[in-house]
């Protein structure tokens, strides 16, 4: 597999190691067109966010006032790509998007529509960097080290599709559970293959 950009060695609690490669996953596209639970985005062959363009709009479609609420609040997320915030205002709101505890904690005397606007542009912010490289989609994988402490390449096993911000600080522990799981994956093949007919031992 091509595009490794980060590697490591991982010791699991029962002593044993592995060798941890992340790679650039191209597999997986716009975060919007991976799954539905992010905001409203439209392309459009105007700039809405341009001042110029949109009281231009205005003049020429006479749109009514809510539609001329949501242009005006248009964001811009990429070359003719637009993020709706009013229509992800409805939808965060018809979904049951939620700031989370901790938030809530900090801002206790918000309202519903302050904690609304908060979940929508921080919904912004992570298609935003996206689209501008603050992060991609990663593919992580876990080899067994041999005799030699090098990696067996035979038996590396791969799970794509997290966001590469899993290795920063504060996601750690889910890096590492990510990376427990695969060699959970990693040590039931080596059995199987090792250890064929024979009753399969937990891997703890």
């Amino acid at each position: 597999m091509n595009d490794s950009y980060h590697t490591e060695i991982y010791t699991h609690k029962s002593g044993k190691k592995y060798h941890v490669e992340l790679y650039y996953d191209h597999d997986m596209g716009a975060p919007q067109t991976e799954g539905d639970g992010y905001g409203v985005t439209e392309r459009m062959d105007w700039n809405p966010t341009d001042e110029e363009q949109l009281e231009q709009h205005l003049l020429d479609y006479e749109p009514e006032l809510e539609e001329e609420t949501r242009l005006r609040m248009m964001r811009r997320l990429d070359k003719g790509l637009y993020y709706d915030v009013l229509s992800s205002l409805h939808k965060a709101r018809k979904d049951g998007w939620g700031a989370g505890e901790e938030w809530k904690a900090a801002n206790p005397t918000a309202t519903k529509e302050e904690e609304l606007m908060y979940v929508v542009n921080k919904d912004f912010e992570h298609l935003y960097g996206w689209y501008h490289d603050d992060w991609h989609w990663v593919t992580v994988s876990v080899a067994p080290l041999d005799e030699d402490d090098e990696p067996d390449e035979d038996h590396r096993e791969y799970c794509g599709g997290y966001e590469s911000t899993i290795t920063d600080h504060d996601q750690r522990k889910w890096f590492d559970e990510v990376i427990e799981d695969l060699a959970h994956s990693v040590e039931h093949s080596l059995k199987k293959e090792r250890h064929k007919g024979q009753m399969e031992l937990a891997f703890a």
